[in-house]
Parts: structure tokens; sequence; C-alpha cells
């Protein structure tokens, strides 16, 4: 990471809370001033080049990874375990959405993540390269990951996965994306869907106003000028922010969703809807299972 004697850094002298890990608060005094009001997003995604190497790790070692495409236009990136053990055997699957707001990031960016899953649970994850915004707005990236969704199900002999153990996740944007593809699996019964895997997820996207947007929503990693921005930028039709499919928070008929396993972070503005998000499942008698980190921030699962 480049740094000049210009930087500003707004986070340095913060008065972090105790409770926060202090790696977290090592990291963040480290961040520099990003001027988000006065920059476009493409703008904004020229200056992160570089910040992937840093914030994110690699691919593991002994994770087999291929790169390929569905349609001959979405990439995707595949990550199997390797293990010799069973080769003949049918593995899970997960198909997984990258985090970045739905306008930054692509299949680097969870490269240390995917080969995780698919080393601790012997699974083959696809990763999905779906189209961002502000190019390519709601519903493209929703529509590029519920086409892959269909691709694995279609070739699960040929992936050598169990098609009734299909799971779909993400992280943050990635987790609302992921919700939203379970949810329209089960509106239009689509491919079945195992379970939904969802890091810190966006759920709402009709307003910023919890009390974790307000208390974190700066000093704390992720912004909330740059959340307003992003979804202006993903969904720039106000009222269709309040679509289900769009705000999985909302929707009224979640009873016919599949199990969820919901990580959230204590100092996360996405925290308060992501709670919501597993208390609303709860409530309608799905399946869930939420690990709260109470002493991290926003994006900690991919900070190796």
């Amino acid at each position: 990471v480049i740094k000049s004697d210009k930087m500003e850094f707004p986070n340095k002298n913060f008065p972090y809370p105790k409770q926060l890990n202090p790696k977290a608060v090592a990291f963040l005094r480290q961040a520099p001033k990003n001027d988000i009001e006065n920059k476009s997003i493409p703008e904004i995604r020229k200056e992160m080049i570089g910040i992937g190497d840093y914030l994110f790790g690699k691919c593991l070692q002994g994770v087999n990874s291929e790169n390929n495409n569905v349609d001959g236009r979405i990439p995707i990136r595949i990550y199997s375990s390797g293990s010799p053990v069973h080769p003949d055997k049918a593995h899970p699957a997960i198909v997984y959405a990258h985090g970045g707001a739905w306008c930054f990031g692509g299949l680097d960016m969870a490269d240390e993540i995917c080969s995780a899953l698919a080393k601790k649970l012997d699974a083959v994850v696809v990763s999905v390269d779906y189209r961002l915004a502000p190019e390519h707005p709601y519903p493209a990236g929703l529509d590029d990951v519920y086409r892959v969704l269909e691709w694995v199900s279609e070739n699960a002999d040929h992936l050598k996965i169990d098609k009734s153990k299909i799971i779909v996740g993400g992280g943050s944007a990635g987790g609302n994306i992921a919700a939203a593809v379970a949810l329209k699996a089960a509106n239009e019964k689509g491919p079945r869907v195992f379970s939904q895997l969802l890091i810190y997820p966006a759920c709402d996207l009709s307003a910023c106003n919890t009390h974790s947007y307000l208390n974190y929503g700066n000093h704390f990693g992720l912004q909330k000028e740059m959340m307003e921005k992003a979804i202006e930028a993903y969904v720039p039709i106000e009222q269709e922010r309040k679509n289900p499919l769009v705000s999985p928070l909302l929707a009224e008929d979640v009873n016919i969703l599949p199990p969820a396993l919901i990580l959230t972070a204590g100092f996360d503005p996405l925290h308060d809807e992501g709670i919501a998000y597993a208390d609303k499942l709860k409530q309608s008698g799905v399946n869930v299972v939420l690990l709260n980190y109470e002493k991290e921030i926003h994006g900690f699962v991919q900070f190796s």
C-alpha cells in the first residue's frame, strides 16, 4: 500500500471501544481518507487496484482451482479439495458471490475463502464473477448468480456434486445476492437450495438508518456514505429498493426458504439488518444458526 505525506488518516486518533479486536483497531488506524463524495464509482474502483492483494489472501495450498464460464459470458472459478479419499463420491456444492458493494471486486477477492470452504467441507465451490454496477445495475448481478445456480444443478453429474446439497453463499453485497437467489429459487420453483451461507449480509437497501449504521457507519471500515453511493448505483430506482429481491428483509413469505447460517460482526454497519433477517427467518420457522462475532468489523472473515 503506497502512502504519501498528503494522505489524511481520520482514524488515527479515533477513540475505539475497548471491546473491538485490537488487530482491527491497528488495521483501521492505517486506513487513509477516501473522498467518496466527489468521486464516481469507476474512479474509486481504479484507486482500489492493488488493495485486494493487501487485504485478501490467496487460494490455499492443496485446493484445485479452475477458471471457466457459464453460457460463454459469466466467468466462474471452480474450487475442489482434490481429496483422494473418495474421488468418486458426490460432494456438496457452494455457489458463492463475492462482496464489494455490488460495484467492486471479482474472483480474486474470494480466492482464499472459497478455497477454504472447498478444503474444510470437501465441497465443490463455484465462485461467480457477476456483472457490477453502475454499468450493470439490478438485476444483472442477481441474474448472473442465479444462472450459475441453475448451471451447477444442471451439471451436477459432471461436477461430481450431490444435487440435493447445493448451497448459496456470499459476503456483504454477495450475501445480499445469495439471500435473493435463495428467495428467487423458492418463489419460482427453481433449483433446490439446500441451505444459505450469509456472511454479514446487506438485507435492507431501502434505508441505511439502523442503530449500527448510525454507530459504526464511520471510522469502522465500511462507510455509510460508500454504501449509500453503492446502493444508488446498484438500484438507481429508489422504489425498487423495497423489492424483496433487493431487500430480502422486506420479503413476506420467508417460511419457504432453506436453512441459513448467518454471520454478523458487532462493529459493522450491517450488523442490525443481519440480526433482523435471522430473527425474521426464525420466527417463520426456518432453521437458522446465527453467529455474531462481537469484537469484529465488517469484512473480518477475509482479512487473513
